[in-house]
């Protein structure tokens, strides 16, 4: 949030008649302060907390002489942000408690999301300290033993080798998604059902993947189901998919059985094909309808450049639980 929170304060208090800051000093506040206050920190904090998955109560005090703000355990930058602010300004005027009510819900900004892992979300994997191989996470699945993954493109996982694939939460701390390292199966141009572009990751069990993605509407939209894949029924259908690169774009379904053949020489086939964008960083991304798991994103048409094309292609899903024997979450 940066400098915005002390501005927001700043024209609040000015718009309800108080001083910027309050003295140290030990001090009485009047019933009508503390009023005037509440509405102040109410009005500022709930700025910060758009699309928080907890908000803060902020209620007056007269009994203690105090403004009570209970906090989420675990705020958000915006949230971490504007308390930094308020204690700074407000601090004697203030009481803290923490909301430590279990909420799986947690935030997501840009490309990241907090735990539990879910598709959408962007992954990483080093090949040296300062170069990475960049995609997205598909759809969270299980083996019949019950071991749970996330799948990926398949040429994301064999242009990382042995190196362990990585995402951040919203406060910027890394997270290994990888069990233990050669726990990537992937099938690129191969594989028991067609030609296939997509690849399993093994999760730690820290991790507790949920069967969610990460969309503009909703941090956590539930995956229920998985489209059958039947060569000619998808054409025409709007579908969804979700990008590191590109976010979250929804076109029409040009084709379900497209023979596809990359630069690299590699070809892949049953294949969906779509009229939106796709770029570099996107592979391995979902593909849906609402609760409905379409594909994983492979790759594009590149006729806007070596990274990014108007066609995007993407894995069959049901093709990709088939060839690995899993289920989604």
């Amino acid at each position: 949030m940066g400098g915005v929170a002390p501005r927001v304060l700043d024209q609040l208090a000015s718009d309800h008649h108080l001083t910027g800051h309050v003295s140290s000093r030990a001090v009485t506040f009047s019933a009508a302060y503390l009023s005037e206050l509440t509405k102040v920190i109410g009005t500022a904090g709930a700025q910060a907390s758009r699309g928080a998955p907890v908000q803060f109560t902020v209620m007056a005090r007269t009994d203690l002489d105090k403004v009570e703000l209970t906090e989420p355990a675990r705020p958000t930058r915006d949230q971490a942000a504007f308390l930094t602010q308020v204690r700074a300004r407000y601090g004697p005027a203030l009481t803290e408690k923490v909301d430590n009510t279990v909420n799986e819900t947690q935030a997501c900004s840009g490309n990241f999301c907090d735990p539990p892992l879910r598709g959408g979300v962007e992954i990483r994997a080093n090949l040296t300290p300062n170069t990475w191989v960049r995609c997205t996470a598909g759809f969270t699945v299980k083996s019949s033993s019950g071991t749970k993954g996330v799948l990926t493109a398949g040429h994301c996982l064999a242009g990382s080798g042995n190196n362990k694939w990585y995402t951040f939460s919203v406060d910027g701390t890394k997270r290994n998604i990888d069990a233990i390292v050669n726990t990537h199966a992937y099938w690129y141009g191969g594989g028991p059902v067609g030609l296939g572009d997509y690849g399993v990751i093994k999760t730690p069990n820290t991790e507790n993947p949920k069967g969610w993605i990460y969309t503009t509407i909703n941090n956590e939209q539930p995956v229920t189901s998985v489209a059958t894949h039947q060569a000619g029924t998808w054409p025409g259908l709007i579908v969804c998919k979700r990008g590191a690169t590109t976010g979250q774009l929804c076109g029409t379904v040009l084709s379900d059985s497209a023979f596809v053949t990359y630069g690299s020489g590699v070809s892949l086939w049953p294949m969906g094909a779509t009229d939106t964008l796709a770029c570099e960083g996107d592979s391995g991304g979902p593909v849906f309808i609402s609760s409905k798991g379409f594909g994983i994103t492979s790759g594009g048409s590149r006729n806007l450049g070596p990274k990014c094309g108007t066609t995007s292609y993407f894995q069959p899903l049901q093709l990709a639980l088939i060839g690995f024997n899993l289920s989604i979450l």
